[in-house]
């Protein structure tokens, strides 16, 4: 149909409706549960996890390393005892030192 200046009324209204539909589609796509914006946000979480447990996984293989040298070497074992537990060998003083 034509209104009074020509133009194509029908034509506009399904222009009209292709836009709106389109809208919608992407609003669904961006907005839903399992959207894109959802998926970008699991995405980031993801990484960070993967961050962690690369973090852990480091961690984890320097106390094996310090355990390890802990059972073969006598020196990081008397070190220790020394440093975190203040022992002394029998014929040793201990000296206290005050920091002011």
């Amino acid at each position: 149909m034509k209104n009074k200046k020509g133009k194509n009324t029908s034509g506009r209204i399904i222009s009209l409706i292709y836009f709106v539909l389109f809208l919608a589609i992407a609003a669904f796509l961006l907005f839903n549960q399992s959207g894109i914006i959802k998926y970008y946000e699991l995405k980031s979480e993801f990484k960070l996890i993967q961050s962690r447990i690369t973090e852990a996984k480091n961690q984890i293989f320097k106390l094996e390393h310090e355990l390890d040298s802990l059972k073969t070497e006598l020196v990081k074992v008397e070190h220790v005892a020394r440093e975190k537990y203040l022992m002394l060998k029998p014929n040793e003083k201990g000296i206290k030192i005050n920091k002011d």
